[in-house]
């Protein structure tokens, strides 16, 4: 297993949560370990993820 960090970007919504960002991100298939919102820029969030892969 290997551990990777990736930037990934997500729907702003103005009722934002950390269960919506994790929701979010199991979506994609992403096994994070930590994650934090870096940017928000035309109605979508950048986030920075620690996940595993392999």
């Amino acid at each position: 297993m290997k551990i990777t960090n990736k930037q990934v970007y997500i729907s702003a919504v103005s009722d934002v949560s950390s269960d919506y960002i994790e929701n979010e991100l199991r979506k994609q298939n992403i096994k994070f370990l930590r994650w934090a919102i870096v940017d928000v820029k035309d109605g979508m969030y950048s986030v920075n993820v620690s996940c595993c892969e392999g």
